[in-house]
């Protein structure tokens, strides 16, 4: 991304020098600090965090949804039921989902959400999961992505750890 930002700023500056006045040229100093002017102004219009922590998730049998608990930089709350699901084989699928997630730091937010599952043992999947902000709440862009596991043995249940980034 940090290549593509120089790019057209080098390319941004070229051209802009060039119409102005052919005889000056912008030296990779000069096309740095332009690109991170550039950046600068682009972080200061929007309200982005990094975001990263840990979660629980259980299966609620009273609505058949997922539900747990966030730490990390965002404490609180999410829920969720899966859309689809598409078996791969030896128990591995693919499952889309939605999910709520109520948080103290940045308000409430809905995910769109793709879960790789991958069986360990009979009763133990890896969970793999990549989500994108579903415009629309307090979070208006942004993405999720993670790991963690889902045990089966009894009531499903798991932990995972998550990353991201988050724009209000």
């Amino acid at each position: 991304m940090r290549a593509t930002h120089s790019a057209l700023a080098v390319l941004f500056a070229l051209t802009a020098t060039t119409a102005c006045d052919s005889d000056r040229l912008v030296t990779p100093d000069a096309a740095a600090s332009i690109d991170e002017g550039l950046r600068f102004d682009a972080l200061s219009s929007a309200s982005c965090r990094n975001v990263r922590g840990t979660g629980t998730a259980a299966l609620d049998p009273a609505t058949g949804q997922t539900v747990g608990l966030l730490t990390g930089d965002l404490t609180g709350t999410h829920a969720g039921s899966g859309v689809g699901f598409v078996q791969h084989g030896n128990g591995a699928g693919t499952q889309t989902a939605q999910a709520i997630y109520v948080t103290n730091e940045v308000g409430t937010f809905v995910l769109a959400e793709t879960l790789v599952l991958a069986h360990v043992s009979p009763t133990l999947f890896q969970v793999t999961f990549r989500a994108t902000v579903v415009p629309g709440n307090d979070v208006t862009s942004g993405f999720l992505t993670g790991q963690g596991y889902m045990d089966v043995s009894g009531l499903p249940q798991g932990q995972f750890d998550y990353h991201g980034r988050l724009c209000t």
